[in-house]
């Protein structure tokens, strides 16, 4: 993700630009999906995460 955004400062070609902007945008999507998805768990106390 760092190459993405480093080489995404110094594009000059529209076409460049259009495509690592969106590798980069889904590099970040993904990224805080995931964090999403690990942190709502956390929200809710132990007794009703337990309760099946």
């Amino acid at each position: 993700m760092q190459g993405f955004g480093y080489s995404y400062a110094f594009q000059t070609d529209p076409t460049a630009i259009m495509i690592i902007g969106f590798l980069l945008t889904v590099c970040i999507y993904l990224l805080m999906a995931i964090g999403l998805a690990i942190y709502v768990p956390e929200l809710f106390p132990t007794q009703f995460a337990d309760a099946r």
